[in-house]
């Protein structure tokens, strides 16, 4: 009779909301320190703010409060597309989310991954090499290997570490890209 195996759902530290933190973090990462573009804090969608963001902006990585009509809303879309189906440009790089509070690595590593053409990681970096690993997978597949990855797993712990912030409890936070 074989054993039963069980296997335990990773689960980092979240990153803080903090381009500081973020900008270090994707240096880390393989994006050079002289690149021209960088993190920023955006207040508001409102026109007024969107007016003090520097231009081009390659993308955009929100963090917002998980509550029950958010829930709500993205279990209704996954039925939706579960029953209707859903096309996917092969040029849009996505991953699913299989490691629990991973969320800002994961809009992080879309953002970069969807502006590789602006924002080119250097050679023989995680960045490159993780890049090259994924290019072509299915959504699926990039999340097993970023799950597998112990470099960006270490990389991000001492990002999480960075910042500002003193977490006392649970976390109900979302990034998204």
């Amino acid at each position: 009779m074989a054993a039963a195996t069980t296997t335990k759902a990773k689960r980092w530290f979240p990153l803080e909301s903090n381009p500081q933190v973020m900008n270090e973090y994707i240096r880390r990462m393989g994006i050079a320190e002289d690149a021209e573009f960088a993190f920023c804090d955006v207040y508001s969608t409102d026109d007024w703010a969107l007016e003090m963001v520097l231009r081009p902006v390659l993308g955009v990585v929100m963090l917002f409060p998980i509550k029950p009509a958010t829930e709500d809303h993205a279990k209704q879309e996954r039925e939706r597309i579960e029953k209707d189906g859903q096309i996917v440009s092969k040029n849009v790089y996505y991953m699913k989310q299989t490691v629990g509070n991973a969320c800002g690595t994961v809009g992080i590593l879309h953002a970069l991954g969807n502006a590789r053409d602006y924002l080119p990681p250097r050679h023989g970096s995680f960045l490159s090499s993780f890049f090259s690993k994924t290019d072509g997978k299915t959504p699926d597949e990039i999340a097993a290997i970023l799950q597998a990855d112990d470099e960006i797993e270490e990389t991000h712990a001492s990002a999480a570490q960075d910042g500002q912030s003193e977490v006392g409890g649970p976390l109900t936070i979302k990034y998204a890209s």
